[in-house]
């Protein structure tokens, strides 16, 4: 019984040591703004092929961030707040503060309603994917191209349950950063994310059925060290939020 024991221990110590000593993608931890697109199939039972364009920054010193997604000529925002730990979501018709459950932050069950636009679908912010733990990792780093850009890969997978409904989700998500060796013209640095494939597949014990929805996130433009002002200052409008003492400034 001690051997089994022992080897047991040895093979939990065996397995963390093997995760902590994975290398995941560079870490982002200062200030940046970027610019970019997400292609997908929508979820409303149309099958139509669409891109959104989006908009991000984070301001360190403020610490706040701001993530806007664009799509058909209309916008929605989310600003957070990392000091009050809010969320607020800024769209045509004033603002609001949300409650955000992080499904980068959830054990298990993953939260996909983290951030949603107009039409309901879920959308994942680079500050989220920045923050993906290296538990979630698989494997080793991969060379590979992204767009033609001489690339590392990385896949993640996060796997959660719903015990109340038995309904199960997996995300695989693949990181895609530039190697260092192609000028990428959008910062100084020439290691920088080029995008990210997110892969969400939901079924249910013994249901022989499941759904695949698959978003790929293009990066065109990033820069570290920088903020982006315009989506974090206030353009016009003044709105009082129900039950909070303070004003917030929103786009309108």
């Amino acid at each position: 019984m001690a051997g089994k024991w022992f080897l047991g221990c040895f093979l939990v110590l065996f397995l963390a040591w093997e995760i902590n000593c994975q290398e995941g993608p560079p870490v982002i931890s200062g200030s940046y703004k970027a610019i970019g697109e997400m292609v997908e199939t929508l979820e409303d039972g149309s099958n139509l092929l669409t891109q959104i364009a989006f908009e991000e920054t984070y301001d360190e010193e403020r610490q706040m961030a701001a993530f806007r997604v664009w799509m058909v000529g209309m916008n929605v925002t989310f600003v957070e707040n990392f000091v009050t730990n809010q969320t607020f979501q800024l769209n045509g018709t004033g603002c609001s503060q949300i409650t955000v459950n992080e499904w980068i932050k959830t054990p298990a069950p993953p939260s996909l309603t983290a951030y949603e636009d107009i039409n309901g679908t879920v959308r994942f912010s680079l500050k989220q994917l920045f923050a993906l733990d290296k538990r979630y990792l698989k494997g080793q780093k991969q060379s590979t191209t992204f767009r033609g850009i001489p690339a590392n890969k990385w896949m993640y997978e996060i796997r959660g349950r719903d015990d109340a409904t038995n309904k199960a989700t997996i995300l695989n998500i693949y990181a895609f950063w530039s190697d260092g060796s192609w000028d990428t013209l959008s910062s100084s640095n020439k290691i920088v994310p080029l995008g990210y494939i997110v892969t969400r597949m939901n079924y249910t014990r013994g249901d022989p059925r499941f759904k695949i929805h698959e978003q790929f996130i293009n990066v065109y433009g990033f820069l570290a060290g920088v903020t982006d002002p315009k989506l974090l200052e206030p353009i016009q409008g003044l709105g009082v939020l129900p039950g909070l003492s303070f004003l917030f400034s929103f786009v309108i």
